[in-house]
This record gives structure tokens, sequence and C-alpha cells, in this order.
């Protein structure tokens, strides 16, 4: 009986392994095109971020990214599309066909310097899981920052992240109070959240990467919004579009007062 059973395992693992390197593995890192009325943006989509990568490739498949606009830009900043032309009518593919998310894969690999592609996505209020608009991108125009401006960031970050804990804690902590339906004093409580959330960023708080540092102050980019957004590519050819595109006179919100319409193609 157990050579029996150990045979069988034998056979089953030995399938498993044929199974799994008949399977392909993606190796090359997917290149697709922006093509606009000022140039031509190049691109590779990260491996590391497998969700927003096929996604992406998904709505290009899908013909969505034909007539779309960059509808956002700020200098030094970034550049946003992916909404609708209202010059192009009708739209075969509105944002409102979809308006699904993509689970955030947010790692410390791949951050946010000058050329990074990432994801938009709602606040944190709304949108805790920090997931993905499945069609909205941006692309970083970014500026350098010293030293001392980048460490101010990086202090920011901690502070936002101790008091989005701090908050975690205090809901929780209420909410058990309210359903045992025992006394509390809201001020106590709320100092033993932020207590807590303070001695637990202590433990792993953000910090930057040599190679981040040295990123930000010599090529730039946003810091700011490392650990918080999806990075999932970057631009390989064309950043003197990217910078084109950021310098447009804008009106309200951020909006260029003329639209700039790109569409997007796989290379390969």
């Amino acid at each position: 009986m157990y050579m029996k059973f150990k045979h069988l395992i034998c056979s089953l693992l030995l399938f498993y392994i044929i199974e799994s390197s008949c399977k392909p593995h993606k190796t090359e890192e997917t290149i697709v095109c922006i093509t606009t009325e000022m140039g031509i943006i190049k691109l590779k989509l990260y491996n590391e971020t497998p969700l927003h990568r096929d996604n992406f490739i998904n709505l290009i498949n899908k013909g969505y990214f034909t007539n779309k606009i960059f509808h956002r830009v700020i200098k030094n900043f970034m550049i946003q599309g992916g909404s609708s032309s209202v010059l192009v009518k009708p739209d075969l593919n509105p944002e409102s066909n979809f308006n699904y998310t993509v689970p955030a894969e947010i790692n410390k690999k791949d951050f946010h310097k000058r050329g990074a592609l990432a994801a938009a996505r709602k606040s944190d209020v709304v949108n805790p899981k920090r997931e993905s608009t499945a069609t909205q991108f941006y692309i970083v125009e970014g500026e350098k920052l010293t030293q001392d401006q980048l460490q101010q960031v990086q202090d920011e970050i901690n502070s936002q992240l101790i008091q989005s804990k701090a908050r975690k804690y205090y809901l929780s902590d209420i909410k058990k109070a309210k359903v045992a339906n025992t006394p509390f004093n809201e001020q106590s409580i709320v100092k033993t959240a932020i207590a807590k959330a303070q001695e637990e960023n202590l433990k792993n708080p953000f910090a930057y990467s040599e190679e981040q540092r040295k990123t930000y102050t010599t090529i730039g980019g946003a810091p700011h919004l490392d650990g918080t957004y999806t990075v999932f590519g970057e631009v390989t050819e064309g950043m003197n579009v990217v910078d084109k595109i950021a310098y447009v006179k804008t009106t309200s919100g951020d909006k260029p007062e003329k639209e700039i319409k790109f569409s997007i193609k796989l290379l390969k």
C-alpha cells in the first residue's frame, strides 16, 4: 500500500513539473506606442505588475485607446489620459463600459521616477485598498529634488501613514466598545490609536532606497506618490513629447485648452 501511494505521489509530481514547463512564461517586456499630434511615446510594461500589464494590453486590443485624450496635465508633474474626446461621436468605448477596478500592485522596486507609467485611482477615503481605475493612466514628467526636499517628502509620507493607521485603530476600537456596549473615553481611544500607529510605523517606516534618492536628485520624478499608486511601466522613447504635452496651456482642472488626442497600439 505504501509503495503504491509513493508511486502515485511521484507520478503526480512528475505530471505537475511537465505541465508547468509547458506553460508559456512571459520574459520579454511588452512594448506599446502612444501616437499623438505632438509626436510618439514608446513605453514598456513591467512583468512584475501582471494585472495592470494585462489590463492595459486588453484595453488596447479592444480598441479602447483610440481617439482618447490627455485630459489633465500639470507642468513639472505628470500628464494623465484615458478620457473620451467630446469631439469624437459616437464613442464606441465610453468609460462607463470599463468601470471595473484593478487590484493594487504597489511595490518598492517600481517608483515614480521621470517617465514612469502609473495607474490613476480614487482617493483612500472611498478606495482604501488603493485599487486602480481600469482606463486612467498617467506618465510622470516630474522635477529634480534636493536631498533635503526628498527627506521632507519622506517624513510627510510617514506622517500620512501614521494618520491612516491611527484612524483604522480608532474606528476598530470604537466599534468594539459599541458592540460590547461598554462606556468609553473617546479622547483616550484617540491617544491609544495614535500611539499604536506610531509604534507600528517605527518598526517598518517608509524610506527611500539609495537608488530612489539618486534617481530623484539627478533625473527627477514625483516621489510623493510612491507607495500609494501602482507603477506598471516606463517611457523608453519620447520623453520630449511628454514634456511638450505637460507644458501646454490649460484651463480649470488642469485641462488642456486644446484637446490632445492619442491612440495606443502594441508593438510587441
